[in-house]
């Protein structure tokens, strides 16, 4: 695994780390990032906004190229995912739920960052992060028959079945152009570490949030 957890209980990416012009991590129950980085109202949406355009936005992800303007997700369960260019210093967050997921956020991130600033999937470093797991994610049959396409492998669809988010936005990616050896998961099921994450699934109403988020420093 390739994420370790720092001294102010934020989780890394250790190939994100290795970058010296970024700043990034995944926020637990006990370490949250500090500035509060920029977020919009997430709606469960393939949305992605630029974020010196984001105040007072409906969205999913957001994209920016500017030092100083960290950006950030909110999850209880869903996945949080950092994207960096290393070439052209850009950086993408995206928070994919069931919905955000088969919409293909990440292929939205993608097209953004490429508009935005000639970003080309083949460079892209990314990082999915703690979010509910496979264990423990259980849908019915109206929404797993929808996941089919992702993985033509199962035939389970028929009654209620398990989900891996962390592998069908991994798919996502590496079928949009990341390199397979480019992205990376952790592992870490919100649902399982009742002492680490807060998880909607587990806690109902009483969940807090945790925000994951990526900065450009210079």
């Amino acid at each position: 695994m390739s994420f370790f957890r720092d001294s102010t209980g934020i989780y890394q990416d250790e190939a994100l780390a290795e970058l010296p012009w970024l700043a990034h991590g995944f926020g637990t129950r006990l370490g949250v990032p500090h500035p509060l980085p920029i977020t919009v109202k997430q709606i469960h949406s393939d949305i992605v906004l630029l974020a010196a355009a984001a105040a007072d936005c409906e969205g999913d992800a957001l994209v920016t190229a500017n030092p100083g303007e960290p950006v950030g997700v909110k999850t209880a369960d869903c996945v949080p995912i950092i994207l960096a260019d290393p070439q052209h210093r850009a950086i993408g967050v995206a928070h994919a739920g069931w919905r955000g997921t088969l919409g293909n956020i990440t292929q939205r991130v993608l097209d953004k960052m490429g508009l935005e600033y000639g970003t080309d999937p083949g460079a892209v470093i990314a990082a999915i992060g703690p979010a509910i797991g496979p264990c423990c994610y259980e849908v019915g049959p109206e929404v797993g028959k929808k996941f089919q396409p992702l993985f033509p492998e199962r035939a389970d669809w028929e009654n209620a079945t398990k989900i891996d988010l962390w592998e069908s936005n991994r798919r996502h990616l590496v079928n949009g152009g990341v390199k397979a050896s480019r992205v990376s998961i952790a592992g870490l099921c919100t649902f399982c570490l009742a002492g680490e994450f807060h998880s909607w699934r587990r806690d109902g109403l009483a969940a807090g949030r945790m925000i994951s988020f990526a900065g450009i420093l210079s």
